[in-house]
């Protein structure tokens, strides 16, 4: 395969950023991770992934209304996660779809009200999770592969999910979403001008 031509850019804080430039992509693609060493949740397995859940539940500046409703008004789309982000719009609606993911990452404020509906749904998910064959399964081979030990190796139960509380994913993403720890990876219908403004 050929490796297309990357421009690398870093931030005053931190942040590296990795553009691919593809001038007749209708859209262009953001993909934050973060590179942190995995760690076990142990009675709290979970935690992390609710973490990215909330973005876009409520920040600092923008309700979760007022987020949702400017994502739909680009045609452009979002999807937090336990390690960073996805995110994709229309070529030309990147400043401001990234007007709200910044503050959506950078500033959430995990309303209550919006952390107890999520973590009720991941509560069930994972009771539905224990009669299936299938997560059964896929449970068993991460338990043999890595251990129980191993942050790989842990299962999430409604137990784990019922013993997160909000200050918990606080406290959690205060400790590791960081820009000096984050990769941002830009590919689509933009220039480096554009990505770094």
């Amino acid at each position: 395969a050929i490796v297309p031509e990357t421009t690398v850019l870093k931030l005053p804080n931190g942040l590296q950023i990795y553009l691919v430039e593809d001038p007749s992509a209708a859209e262009v693609t953001w993909e934050l991770t973060l590179d942190y060493t995995p760690f076990l949740e142990g009675k709290q397995s979970g935690m992390m992934e609710l973490v990215g859940v909330m973005f876009g539940k409520g920040s600092d500046a923008f309700s979760a209304s007022y987020f949702a409703d400017g994502l739909a008004s680009m045609g452009a789309s979002f999807e937090g996660s336990a390690t960073g982000f996805v995110a994709q719009c229309p070529k030309g609606q990147s400043g401001e779809m990234l007007r709200l993911v910044a503050d959506a990452v950078i500033h959430p404020i995990f309303p209550q009200e919006e952390f107890d509906s999520i973590k009720a749904s991941a509560s069930e998910r994972a009771e539905l999770g224990s009669s299936s064959a299938q997560v059964v399964g896929d449970n068993m081979v991460s338990v043999a592969n890595f251990g129980q030990g191993h942050p790989y190796g842990e299962v999430t139960t409604p137990q784990t999910i019922d013993a997160i509380r909000r200050e918990d994913l606080v406290a959690k993403h205060n400790t590791f979403f960081r820009p000096n720890i984050a990769h941002l990876m830009v590919v689509g219908n933009i220039t480096a001008d554009e990505a770094y403004a």
